[in-house]
Formats: structure tokens, C-alpha cells, sequence
């Protein structure tokens, strides 16, 4: 794994984008935000979390006739994100 000033710039806004969203957001992420993130449709994400193509949440809908609901997870989402690339030099300060 490469340090976060290894990167190149634009890959480390990213990263620095992502940390702040987490930092935001510790629990879960609302859709239009991630969507935001990764620069999609919130109706096509929402779509991939319904039909579970999303790992880092899900959908779901209590009954025929009721409102659909999401939930994406904010520690599912960032090591999505980063591929679990997350090491004890991340967390040891924790």
C-alpha cells in the first residue's frame, strides 16, 4: 500500500473527499450524498442497492403499496471504496 502523499493529486483530493464524507456521515450515508461521491444517478443507485448489486448497503420495502427505504453503511461504503485497503497505520491512533 502506497502513503496517502504517494498518490497523485487528484487521487488524494479523492481520498481527502472520501475521508471527509466518512467524517460527516460516521454512521450511515444518505443516497444523494454517495451518489454525489460517486458521480451517479441517485435512482440508479438506489436500484443497486435495491437489487443488492451495491455491497455497501441495501433497500428494502416493508409492503406492495409502502415507500422504499436505503441504507448505505459508512465503514461498508469507505472500504468499498478503497478496496479494504485499510491497514493498522490507519487505525492505530484510533
Amino acid at each position: 500500500m502506497c502513503a496517502l502523499n504517494d498518490l497523485p493529486p487528484a487521487l488524494r483530493a479523492r481520498y481527502e473527499e472520501l475521508v471527509k464524507l466518512c467524517e460527516e456521515y460516521p454512521i450511515n450515508i444518505p443516497v444523494s450524498k454517495a451518489s454525489k461521491f460517486l458521480d451517479t444517478d441517485g435512482d440508479s443507485l438506489r436500484a443497486a442497492l435495491d437489487k443488492g448489486s451495491a455491497r455497501f448497503g441495501w433497500g428494502w420495502q416493508k409492503s406492495l403499496g409502502g415507500n422504499r427505504a436505503f441504507y448505505i453503511s459508512t465503514m461498508a461504503f469507505y472500504l468499498t471504496v478503497t478496496q479494504g485497503m485499510i491497514t493498522y497505520e490507519d487505525v492505530k491512533d484510533w
